[in-house]
């Protein structure tokens, strides 16, 4: 999973203004299940915002 991580970051860094579960499952190739673990645990330890009110997210580490 910390292979996962490091290359979530690097896609979010890429495309800041669409950080979601789509991304991750498009460019990492992984299902719907995995990609909410991974993006509850880059949320959990710091890396992205919870969702705002209009629904997005941000990278918090740049």
């Amino acid at each position: 999973m910390e292979n996962l991580k490091i290359q979530a970051i690097s896609i979010f860094k890429k495309y800041p203004e669409n950080i979601n579960i789509d991304l991750l499952r498009r460019h990492l190739k992984i299902g719907l299940v995995k990609a909410n673990k991974l993006m509850d645990l880059l949320e959990k330890e710091g890396f992205v915002s919870e969702y705002d009110k209009n629904g997005k997210r941000e990278l918090i580490i740049k």
